[in-house]
């Protein structure tokens, strides 16, 4: 049921030529790297060093 009345109509409109995936490729490109920020001091403790 699911299949049918679900994924079947979805998977058309995102497969579609212009859909959200139509300009995906079937390689794996380097890109732009992710902005990252340091998390404040103390959000992460080191729990390694608690017994």
């Amino acid at each position: 049921m699911w299949w049918r009345d679900h994924a079947d109509h979805h998977m058309s409109l995102l497969l579609s030529p212009d859909g959200p995936f139509a300009k995906s490729k079937d390689s794996c490109e380097s890109g732009e790297p992710l902005p990252y920020a340091a998390p404040p001091q103390g959000w992460f403790p080191d729990v390694r060093l608690t017994p």
